[in-house]
């Protein structure tokens, strides 16, 4: 690449020198973008203008944890000042344990900031993962680009003063207390809440301290569906600055399994687990499987399986039924081909999954 050329007299470029000037320009618009000049390609600068505008914000990070520094990728050129919206990509070297800041292209050292204002925590920077950080000039430092991740969620939640409460109210409107009380409602406010009655309206609302009813919406920022926060389970609140976004429900949503196991039949042996407390076997074929944590009822969902037995022509895919089901535990008998005849058979191994309303 070439400086473009000097004025040869006055105070503004001639025609001539302009031309030439422009073309040098060019050139090293496009030499800087990773091409090499070519006659026969007239779509060099176009191509130029995508490069950089797909990839001109990504860089190198050399710095050390906390203290990140930033460098162009040869042979693409570096911003020269900091504006407004400014946005960088980067690989951390190291993955941050706190505060930090960034020195992009010497330009002078910024703080790092996530996106209520404060401090990264440890790990907000991963080593591991690509990070994008925007230059908020009012501030002056950059900000943590991007949705929340469920762990910098959690993390917000446990940065603040506010742990667990319960709501009140009623299934489309309700209300919680925090402690200590808030002033105000305000963007990355966040709160984890034990739900005191499953939702009845897929536009509840929520009042915290009195501070006004927000709309509960899921993190699409769409109305959540009826029981999506069922009695018992446990939500984490964010304020987006209009809505409260739910984000985590755990525990009794209906959608999530609430025990399963795989075990070997002919020996009862539990190979991996939750929620299962053990497997007796009745008899070939036979078990009673019991429950850590109980059911509410008697009329849960079980879904089971178990792969085929015999080989050859005796080969069969096994039956698995229900034989009883009570809210602790449940019996199953298996059935298959044995010597060429369908009998009770030891699932080896049995599968098994449950859905319903923990107790």
């Amino acid at each position: 690449m070439k400086d473009v050329p000097a004025k040869s007299t006055g105070s503004q470029y001639s025609a001539e020198e302009f031309e030439k000037g422009l073309n040098e320009e060019s050139k090293n618009l496009v030499e800087s973008s990773d091409q090499v000049l070519s006659a026969s390609d007239q779509f060099q600068m176009a191509k130029a203008t995508t490069n950089y505008s797909s990839a001109g914000d990504f860089f190198v990070d050399s710095g050390a944890a906390d203290a990140y520094v930033l460098s162009a990728i040869s042979p693409r050129q570096a911003p020269t000042k900091f504006i407004d919206g400014m946005r960088l990509r980067f690989n951390p070297a190291n993955t941050n344990t706190g505060a930090s800041t960034i020195n992009p292209f010497a330009l002078g050292v910024k703080s790092i900031k996530d996106q209520s204002g404060a401090d990264p925590i440890a790990g907000d920077i991963d080593a591991n993962k690509f990070i994008e950080i925007t230059y908020k000039q009012s501030s002056d430092y950059f900000v943590i680009s991007g949705l929340l991740t469920e762990t910098e969620i959690k993390s917000i939640a446990q940065k603040g003063d506010y742990d667990y409460g319960t709501t009140a109210g009623t299934g489309a409107v309700y209300t919680i207390a925090l402690t200590p009380i808030p002033s105000a409602l305000t963007a990355g406010l966040a709160f984890k809440a034990n739900i005191h009655t499953v939702n009845t309206a897929n536009t509840p609302t929520i009042n915290v301290n009195s501070l006004g009813a927000k709309t509960i919406k899921d993190i699409y920022g769409k109305p959540i569906e009826i029981g999506e926060l069922p009695t018992g389970s446990q939500a984490i609140f964010v304020y987006d600055g209009t809505d409260f976004i739910v984000h985590i429900v755990t525990v009794n949503h209906p959608g999530i399994a609430k025990a399963w196991a795989k075990f070997t039949g002919s020996t009862a042996t539990i190979l991996d687990s939750y929620n299962i407390s053990s497997v007796v076997r009745n008899s070939i074929g036979n078990y009673t499987v019991n429950l850590s944590v109980t059911m509410a009822n008697s009329d849960y969902c079980i879904t089971t399986c178990s792969p085929e037995t015999g080989t050859g022509g005796n080969a069969g895919q096994p039956s698995v039924s229900v034989i009883s089901q009570i809210s602790t535990s449940f019996v199953l008998a298996v059935e298959g081909w044995s010597a060429g005849t369908i009998g009770n058979t030891d699932g080896d191994p049995t599968f098994v999954t449950i859905h319903g309303e923990l107790a």
